[in-house]
Formats: structure tokens, C-alpha cells, sequence
């Protein structure tokens, strides 16, 4: 499936906005949800437990090749720190493809602008978000994401976010066909 159509699908069917939406504990008001602070571990312990576990949980969720959904928000249209926050995400050892779909959209709720980032990814660069996510609360000296980074199953039926050392939430999307 080409990737404009994903973005497409999933505008139509679900609404950007509300499909990735900001806040912490929000992002799918329908969810499975799995939590990690009942775990008990601290620290380096839950980075490197998380970041492993979840390797493998979001392998099996997902498959080999999965669509990601990165998100930075931004104050104004143009998101002018865009480019500042893109550098962040390659420190994280990321590389936004060339063939990426993008897509601005205001979410009046938030006052924000959200720039959605959509393109297809490997399982091999997996453990680079998880990385970049859990790094925001876990762990010092290791390049954090600076964007929410959401990922879709290739048939269309799940979305994934894992929002930080406390879960994440697993989507399960109502499966359309795509002519």
C-alpha cells in the first residue's frame, strides 16, 4: 500500500487529529492499555527491561515492516523549530526517509500545530524510538525524541504508542479495504 493512501485512510476514517492526539495517558480514549510502573524496577534496570520487552512485544504487534507516525508540535503553522527538532531525532540514530508523507494540522483543544511525519519502517531500527521515548524520564545522556512517535501495523488494524516508562497503548482499528 503506498503511503499516501495510509495517510489518506487514516484521515478519512479516523481524523488525524483525534487518531494522534497530544497529552499524556490520552492519546486513544479506546484502548488496550498496559502499564510499566507496576513492574518495580528503577531507573537504568527499567530502561534497558523496557527496552527490550517492548522490542519484542511491538515485533509481534507489528511485523517486520510497520508504518510510523512521528508528531511534533509546534506555536505556529510553519513550525519553525521543526528543523532543530528533526536533528534531535537523528541524534537518536533516526532517519527520516526521503519518500515521507507529511501533513500540518491545527487541534484547537491544545492550541497547537501538529506536524505528522508518516513513513515506513524496519523492526532492525525499533529499539532507536524506544530508545528516544523512555530516555525522556529514564535515563541521562541518551538522545531523547522530541515528538510522540506512533506505530502502525501495515494491514491497517493496530496503532501503538508507547508514551513513556509507564505504558503504552495498543489501538485496534476497524479494518477498511483500500481499492
Amino acid at each position: 500500500m503506498k503511503l499516501d493512501r495510509v495517510v489518506s485512510f487514516l484521515d478519512k476514517w479516523y481524523d488525524i487529529r483525534l487518531l494522534f492526539s497530544p497529552g499524556i495517558y490520552n492519546k486513544f480514549d479506546n484502548s488496550d492499555r498496559e502499564y510499566f510502573d507496576e513492574l518495580n524496577l528503577k531507573g537504568s534496570k527499567l530502561f534497558y527491561f523496557l527496552n527490550n520487552y517492548l522490542k519484542y512485544k511491538l515485533e509481534d504487534l507489528l511485523g517486520d515492516r510497520f508504518y510510523v507516525c512521528l508528531v511534533f508540535y509546534s506555536e505556529d503553522e510553519r513550525g519553525s523549530d521543526l528543523s532543530d527538532k528533526i536533528q534531535l531525532v537523528k541524534e537518536c540514530g533516526i532517519n527520516i526517509p526521503s519518500d515521507y508523507v507529511s501533513v500540518n494540522r491545527y487541534i484547537e483543544d491544545y492550541e497547537v500545530y501538529c506536524n505528522y511525519f508518516f513513513y515506513e519502517e524496519s523492526v532492525d531500527n525499533l529499539s532507536k524510538y524506544i530508545s528516544g521515548t523512555l530516555a525522556i524520564d529514564l535515563m541521562e545522556g541518551i538522545p531523547r525524541l522530541p515528538c510522540d512517535a506512533f506505530y502502525i501495523k501495515r494491514d491497517m488494524t493496530k496503532v501503538v504508542n508507547v508514551y513513556d516508562d509507564r505504558g503504552m497503548d495498543v489501538v485496534n482499528l476497524y479494518s477498511h479495504k483500500i481499492i
